[in-house]
């Protein structure tokens, strides 16, 4: 109770929460010496990934989040590693988040396990192992049920080897469906030629095509109103291998067009590419895929913003386990939040293959009946 009604993971802040009639720093004392019971991590861990893992469907997007826990200028916490990657003077662990999220309750996501480790420790084998088992467990608990989605740790183009190395050894290892973000720098076996990604996305050709609709907040193209735009998508499929083990993945590239009109000036054509384990070829198994993948991104953006009210950076703790049960606890009131109390919700998702409901600007007519029905 105390991280939700403080909204923080910092001790002091949850034990000013608690108001006990003790001294702060006798409540503060105590939490962290509970926080030292790591056999916790795994009771309460398994526990809530028992509960979320029985809501799961064979439609469930299964979202794999990983990022950087990162503590700046901190030099005493148990494993802490210097990130490169995030600039100078600045240390983080690792995490790797699932959630669950199934169309059937459009305006929640369910959290699944929250992993977090340093390749410090000393048992520290690699990134992709640690994903690996995480995605493992989710797997036992789901008894296989739904549909793994990985993104890099940046939702932007990357060209990192490490992350490549991060996807390709996972579609080469899982045994449930995969899809996951296309690395620029990847290569792969096509017509048996060694293939660059780019190369293979600029040549896929797209014989098939729908419309989407993207909703475009206030704030952004305008102001004060609400907008929704048309895209017409183009899709194809390239059967390709992973380099070394000739495992068969597909790769999906998508191009969206969109036109000229008085609410958007600016128009052409966007690319983006992902891949699946296994070979897929047929337009109505694709479709679902591309339309998905959409939905990771809304999900990625509220379950950022959810945990993002806890400010996880702001620990102050000295073990490493302690941070880990700290961190499971996070999860606990995040899945309390989303699942029990539905107080944190998905808004409008971004780009759908139906028109939003609403009074908004379009740069497209709908049909007369579906006007009356709103306006209704």
């Amino acid at each position: 109770m105390g991280i939700h009604q403080s909204r923080s993971v910092n001790l002091t802040e949850v034990a000013r929460s608690l108001k006990e009639e003790i001294e702060l720093h006798a409540s503060h004392k105590r939490l962290s010496r509970n926080l030292a019971r790591s056999e916790l991590i795994d009771v309460v861990g398994d526990r809530l990934l028992a509960m979320g893992a029985a809501q799961v469907t064979n439609n469930t997007l299964l979202i794999v989040h990983c990022y950087n826990l990162v503590k700046r200028f901190a030099t005493k916490m148990e494993y802490l590693c210097d990130d490169e990657s995030e600039g100078t003077g600045l240390s983080s662990y690792q995490v790797c988040e699932i959630v669950a999220f199934d169309t059937l309750y459009p305006d929640r996501y369910v959290p699944l396990t929250m992993h977090l480790w340093s390749r410090g420790d000393p048992h520290f084998e690699s990134d992709e192992i640690e994903v690996r088992s995480t995605i493992r467990r989710v797997e036992q608990a789901t008894e296989g049920r739904g549909t793994f989605y990985l993104r890099p740790k940046r939702d932007v183009p990357t060209t990192s080897q490490a992350e490549d190395q991060l996807l390709q050894f996972l579609l080469r290892e899982s045994d449930s469906a995969l899809v996951t973000s296309v690395i620029e720098e990847g290569q792969f076996i096509a017509d048996g030629q060694l293939c660059s990604a780019t190369d293979l996305i600029e040549t896929t050709e797209l014989p098939f095509g729908k419309m989407m609709f993207k909703y475009v907040p206030p704030g952004y193209l305008d102001e004060k109103l609400a907008m929704e735009l048309a895209m017409f998508v183009q899709f194809g499929t390239r059967c390709i291998t992973l380099t070394e083990s000739k495992v068969p993945v597909t790769l999906v590239v998508t191009e969206y067009k969109q036109q000229e009109s008085s609410v958007l000036r600016e128009h052409g054509a966007t690319l983006m590419a992902f891949l699946v384990n296994g070979h897929i070829t047929d337009r109505d198994a694709v479709w679902p895929l591309i339309r998905d993948f959409h939905r990771v991104v809304d999900v990625i953006d509220v379950e950022q913003n959810h945990r993002a009210d806890f400010n996880l950076s702001d620990f102050r703790v000295l073990t490493y386990d302690r941070l880990r049960l700290l961190t499971t606890l996070l999860e606990a009131v995040m899945y309390y939040e989303t699942v029990i109390t539905g107080q944190v919700r998905i808004d409008i998702p971004r780009i759908t293959q139906d028109p939003h409901k609403g009074n908004h600007i379009r740069d497209f007519l709908l049909p007369p009946d579906t006007e009356l029905a709103e306006s209704a």
